[in-house]
């Protein structure tokens, strides 16, 4: 841990002294959001890691039009196999989150986005792995459960975005940003435009959608302390536009993401009560 990201923290609790309802919880996610943007990155350095350059997910479409489950909570019903990778991304801690999506890396495993009634989740994995970081933060549903996109307010909505660690054969040191939502019955196809300049086709499953970008980890500039010299962060990766369509290439809906490099986003710091666009689709 740097010397930065150690007064990062001291003054987020300090905030929290001040009897202010939610400022707690809000300090803390401003905490773990600017940690997980340093931290993912310098702990595969410290470990002497080489950074890659960036390409991009060939991601699958759903090559089908979102339609209701068959789950009252418009959950969807898993295989035996797909509810174990569920089980796996919470490390077996519950069976109760369903897998949502899922994008499949080949040899170098998967990514996946996983949910219950009450709450979701990203993580990666491969076939000895469930969640190559562990159980992460899981973040809630807005509007409050059940989580069934027929009940969202647009034709789709961004649920999370972030980053997650994978360990790719011959390539250490990957980074895979994801970005997830729900869309309505009648959405056909969602394309996701990148910083970068690329538009990919998100996998959309069930009323899910899961879009992906490899990303890596670069030197932090703004690092201090004994890590200095081997300190890391993610690449800037984001998405900044996201395109709903039906099943005549008609545009339902556009969504400028508002997102700055190294930002993360999930519904959990709009039920704190922050300010971000996202909060307002």
């Amino acid at each position: 841990m740097t010397e930065q990201m150690i007064q990062d923290a001291l003054r987020d609790f300090a905030e929290q002294a001040a009897p202010v309802p939610g400022m707690a919880e809000r300090a803390l996610r401003r905490h773990r959001r600017r940690r997980r943007v340093r931290t993912t990155g310098t702990a595969l350095a410290a470990a002497g890691l080489t950074a890659l350059v960036v390409l991009p997910f060939a991601v699958p479409s759903s090559g089908g039009e979102t339609r209701r489950v068959a789950a009252s909570s418009g959950l969807p019903d898993n295989t035996p196999a797909e509810r174990a990778v569920a089980r796996g991304c919470l490390r077996g801690a519950s069976d109760a989150y369903r897998l949502l999506n899922r994008i499949d890396l080949g040899a170098d495993g998967f990514v996946a986005w996983v949910g219950n009634n009450d709450r979701l989740m990203l993580c990666s994995g491969n076939e000895h792995i469930g969640n190559m970081e562990g159980p992460s933060s899981a973040a809630p549903w807005i509007p409050v459960g059940p989580p069934d996109p027929e009940l969202i307010q647009t034709p789709m909505r961004v649920d999370i975005f972030s980053s997650v660690s994978v360990a790719v054969s011959r390539k250490p040191n990957n980074i895979v940003f994801l970005l997830a939502g729900r869309a309505k019955p009648g959405v056909q196809r969602i394309d996701v435009t990148w910083s970068d300049g690329r538009t990919l086709t998100a996998s959309l499953r069930n009323g899910y959608f899961l879009s992906a970008h490899w990303g890596r980890t670069v030197p932090d500039p703004t690092a201090t302390g004994d890590l200095t010299a081997g300190a890391a962060r993610t690449s800037t990766e984001h998405p900044t536009r996201v395109v709903a369509y039906d099943r005549h290439g008609q545009i339902l809906q556009v969504l400028g993401t508002k997102l700055h490099p190294r930002e993360v986003f999930d519904n959990g710091m709009c039920a704190a009560g922050e300010e971000h666009p996202l909060c307002h689709q």
